[in-house]
């Protein structure tokens, strides 16, 4: 594993962008996020914002969306956009609803000190959603070139949440073919910055649909690239 120089820039940006053309993959996501969110929502936190790529997900509704990004340059996007920043340390105990976060975990070293501040900042009934790339042994150049700290193993997540006051509803694998992909890549690609454009768009169009119904048919149960989890605080 690499060491970020500067932990509070996030070094993914350039993947962040191409990931924007991902539109099975992110409206995937999106559905999720939008399926177990509590009510009433009020305030919800998109912790690790990146540039707003999923902040617009309640933007039909009246709830607030703060997004907690420590990226400055990231930052900057996310005001031009609309959005109100803050840092969980900001945030009044017990004050949001919902919180969200994508690809984000991986990257902190100290994951439980976070999920610990998610339960804090929730209200009693409030609800956290976290989606996480999965199983140490899918670990390729990719995850050193973004500075992942760990792919979490089976339970790992399930275990944390819990260790951090929260009750687990749902804790499934998701995208089961990005398995043989990320495999793919990892015996059959050299030393890379980034991933290819097309090869994103490809496995977006071609692959994650198929890969969602694989999901459905029962594989969410045995193994996927990622993991999901939905957990709440209880009163």
């Amino acid at each position: 594993m690499a060491e970020n120089p500067n932990p509070t820039a996030y070094t993914g940006n350039a993947l962040l962008e191409q990931l924007t053309d991902a539109v099975n993959y992110n409206g995937h996501l999106a559905s999720l996020v939008r399926r177990y969110a509590p009510e009433p929502l009020k305030a919800v936190i998109d912790f690790g914002a990146g540039q707003g790529l999923f902040s617009g997900i309640f933007k039909d509704t009246k709830a607030t969306v703060v997004c907690v990004e420590s990226d400055a340059s990231n930052q900057k996007i996310l005001k031009g956009l609309g959005y109100p920043i803050a840092l969980l340390p900001e945030l009044a105990d017990a004050s949001v609803d919902y919180i969200y976060t994508i690809n984000v975990l991986e990257h902190i070293e100290a994951d439980e000190t976070i999920m610990a501040e998610f339960t804090r900042v929730l209200r009693p009934g409030g609800r956290v959603f976290v989606w996480v790339p999965a199983l140490p042994w899918l670990w390729t150049d990719m995850d050193d070139v973004v500075f992942h700290c760990r792919r979490y193993q089976r339970g790992e997540l399930r275990r944390k949440l819990t260790g951090a006051g929260l009750t687990v509803h749902e804790e499934k694998f998701a995208d089961s073919l990005g398995i043989l992909a990320t495999l793919a890549f990892k015996f059959t690609v050299g030393k890379v910055e980034t991933l290819n454009p097309g090869s994103i768009k490809l496995y977006d169009r071609v692959a994650f649909p198929f890969s969602k119904l694989c999901d459905a048919l029962g594989m969410r149960f045995i193994l996927g690239k990622n993991l999901w989890a939905v957990a709440e605080k209880k009163a």
